[in-house]
């Protein structure tokens, strides 16, 4: 499942033996429950007001005794590249939700889902090689801390958050994202 009709297509092409559809985590429904729902690098995205409702969607579409497996941005997520934007870019806001592990598994258990194991661990992430990762990787997922911006802005902006970062997040050959992983394993007790 995806949101982007585009990459539902792409799946669908490359793996034609799968069922793919789309959809949205907030609100998605199944024909009959599943036996796994397994997540990587998307929960992130869910807006924190939207958090307990892609939960309960989840959880309803898994079946009693089914597997959930999801890893995504956990607790101090990015934090240096967060903290050097919004004190270049201030009025905005983190567009990513980053729970702690109790945060999360406290939400799963509310409905129905028993955390097996959860993780939080620290996963520096090299970025592109060509001296502009962080700027790219800022355009890339981080375009809503620009919204409003012009693109002279945004340039002078993502200059300035590069400074900021040059002395903890460049190595002197390339960027290194300060990414940190929530990886939870659960299982479905109940309705």
């Amino acid at each position: 499942m995806d949101s982007d009709s585009n990459m539902v297509e792409r799946a669908r092409e490359q793996f034609p033996a799968l069922v793919f559809f789309e959809g949205d985590v907030r609100d998605f429904q199944v024909d009959e429950p599943v036996d796994v729902i397994f997540s990587n690098a998307a929960l992130h995205w869910v807006p924190p007001s939207n958090v307990e409702r892609s939960v309960i969607s989840m959880s309803r579409a898994l079946k009693v005794g089914g597997r959930f497996v999801v890893e995504f941005g956990g607790k101090g997520n990015v934090n240096q590249i967060v903290e050097a934007t919004l004190e270049v870019v201030p009025n905005t806001s983190c567009p990513w939700y980053f729970p702690s592990i109790s945060e999360y598994a406290t939400i799963l258990e509310r409905h129905g889902i028993e955390v097996l194991s959860a993780s939080l661990y620290d996963r520096p992430t090299p970025l592109e090689t060509d001296g502009s990762g962080i700027k790219n990787w800022l355009r890339m997922f981080g375009s809503a801390f620009f919204e409003g911006k012009t693109s002279d802005e945004v340039e002078v902006a993502l200059d300035q958050i590069e400074n900021r970062l040059r002395s903890s997040l460049f190595d002197g050959n390339q960027w290194i994202a300060d990414y940190r992983r929530i990886r939870i394993v659960g299982r479905k007790i109940s309705q």
